[in-house]
């Protein structure tokens, strides 16, 4: 399963949505559902499942989504995904474990 997929299969929505909110990822990603997530900079989640890897560099599965968005900037320098403070705990949120 693509990491997108374990998202939506295994996380509860509020905490993911809240999650989205207070980083303000619909400033670059549209989220499907989310009024006011309507960016698009970054890919929205049904791009990023369709995907094989993440910034071309890392596969696109759990462990892979966790680095990428714990430290985009550490993956590909200079990239247009900000280092966002994201922990641990959340990022696997993000990615549904």
């Amino acid at each position: 399963r693509d990491a997108v997929g374990a998202v939506r299969a295994s996380t509860p929505l509020r905490p993911v949505r809240h999650a989205i909110e207070a980083r303000q990822c619909g400033t670059c990603h549209e989220v499907p559902g989310m009024d006011d997530a309507r960016g698009i900079t970054g890919p929205t989640p049904e791009g990023m499942a369709g995907r094989r890897t993440i910034a071309g560099l890392l596969r696109n599965d759990p462990a892979g989504l966790i680095r990428w968005l714990r430290r985009p900037q550490n993956v590909v320098p200079g990239n247009a995904m900000p280092d966002m403070g994201i922990g641990e705990r959340e990022a696997r949120l993000q990615r549904g474990s």
